[in-house]
């Protein structure tokens, strides 16, 4: 949906999604069951428009960007004793065209598990790879990693990204604010602790990796 993410609020059972993809709701905070995970539409945390009584902006730029790295493999350690796992996740509408590989490893309990962490980490740098940015007033509450949409009426066109970053202007008369969607340094598995999964997945998360979520997350309260 053009207007919004879907995060996993719910699972039961063995949290499997169905075998098509269901209608996912268009209002914010409304949700859809698909087979054993519960799906709720977040509505992005800043909209850019030139509706009245909205945060307006001066213009805004498109933008078509490699996802990379676009081929992500998770895996259990070779030198470990126990079941090796191994997650794979693949970005294939830019892995055909560059491929850039990213390998990483966990603590693994479960495949699901390691396909699940993949799935995150690809997506993290989905998530910072999006296109465009816009130059808007100034608007001192916007934060980096703000999940912004900028609506052109005009144009019918919608732009959505995480901000990645900043950049404040001023002189006199004049007070306006670039914000640029993608690249911004981050740690990948914090994105994990973005989609929610279930608590038997995350407790298995090796300490190192678990210190990463655990001091991005600290981080991100003392900012807001």
């Amino acid at each position: 949906n053009n207007n919004f993410t879907y995060k996993a609020t719910a699972v039961a059972g063995d949290q499997k999604s169905g075998a098509s993809e269901p209608t996912f709701p268009t209002v914010a905070g409304n949700t859809v069951v698909d087979d054993q995970v519960t799906w709720t539409a977040v509505a992005p945390e800043y909209e850019y428009s030139l509706a009245s009584g909205e945060h307006t902006f001066f213009s805004k730029v498109n933008k078509k960007r490699v996802v990379m790295p676009n081929y992500v493999t998770i895996r259990t350690d070779p030198n470990a004793d126990g079941t090796q796992y191994i997650g794979v996740a693949e970005d294939t509408d830019f892995s055909n065209l560059l491929h850039k590989r990213y390998m990483d490893y966990a603590v693994i309990t479960s495949q699901e598990e390691a396909d699940y962490l993949a799935r995150a980490v690809l997506q993290n740098f989905k998530r910072f790879s999006s296109p465009g940015g816009g130059v808007v007033p100034m608007h001192p509450a916007q934060e980096v990693h703000d999940w912004v949409k900028i609506t052109d009426a005009r144009q019918d066109d919608i732009r959505l990204g995480s901000v990645g970053q900043i950049r404040r202007r001023w002189k006199a008369g004049s007070w306006k604010m670039e914000i640029g969607f993608g690249a911004s340094q981050v740690n990948p598995y914090w994105t994990y602790a973005l989609l929610a999964p279930p608590a038997s997945l995350l407790a298995p998360l090796s300490p190192r990796v678990r210190a990463q979520v655990e001091a991005e997350e600290e981080l991100f309260r003392g900012i807001r």
